[in-house]
């Protein structure tokens, strides 16, 4: 069965893509792609991101592969960790400074998901010099296939994604974003008074409280570092 073409892949692995019907995160190297995206001159739109995958455990400087929902495979120097970092700013909820601290105290201590909206994001594969690989859950259209300790995601249309990850394993990840999911609704309905009319925020203004939020903390911090110093 042909594949949906993926543009960015060098002949030699477009072959192996083609052949196996996915992409083993395991497997793809830097140098299996000829893109490359220069985060100091191209801004990176994470909604439409599907996957990065962790290349530091290689020889190369490139860090990380991305797939985008244009069917475009790029390689960068940004880790996923300083990809998560940037990520966090395009969003209303801070992956680090808000969503990891409500999951510790969920008891979700491990492999914390990140919440984007409409879909999430979770950590996959074996850690190496820190950093995870990252794909998208709970989005539209999404799915799963299972054998044995091997996860296979589809996204329709895009690609499929190989992962080392049995069946349990990915369930508790996608617990743990119920669980996130969960807590943040509760707190919605809990400062919202029945009597008061609801008006909602328009996204931007989501975005720009978010994003307030992060800089009083980060002033916070450097504030309580200078005093300590």
């Amino acid at each position: 069965m042909t594949q949906p073409h993926l543009f960015g892949l060098t002949k030699q692995y477009s072959t192996v893509y083609q052949s196996s019907g996915n992409i083993d995160i395991k497997q793809i190297q830097p140098e299996d792609v000829i893109d490359i995206m220069d985060p100091n001159h191209e801004k990176i739109d994470f909604r439409k991101v599907f996957a990065f995958i962790n290349t530091e455990g290689s020889q190369s400087i490139y860090s990380s592969v991305l797939i985008f929902e244009d069917s475009r495979v790029v390689k960068t120097t940004l880790s996923p960790n300083q990809l998560l970092v940037k990520m966090s700013d395009q969003f209303p909820i801070h992956l680090v400074h808000d969503m990891k601290y409500s999951a510790l105290e969920l008891d979700i201590s491990r492999l914390i998901p990140y919440g984007c909206g409409d879909y999430w994001w979770i950590p996959v594969g074996q850690k190496a010099n820190n950093n995870h690989s990252w794909v998208r859950v709970l989005s539209k259209n999404e799915q799963w296939v299972y054998e044995k300790r091997t996860a296979f995601v589809s996204y329709p249309g895009l690609v499929t994604l190989k992962l080392p990850h049995s069946r349990k394993a990915i369930y508790l990840r996608k617990r743990s974003c119920h669980i996130l999911m969960r807590y943040y609704y509760s707190v919605g309905n809990t400062i919202t008074p029945t009597l008061i009319e609801e008006q909602e925020l328009s996204e931007d203004e989501v975005m720009r409280i978010g994003k307030g939020k992060t800089k009083r903390f980060r002033e916070s911090l450097l504030r309580k570092l200078m005093r300590d110093a």
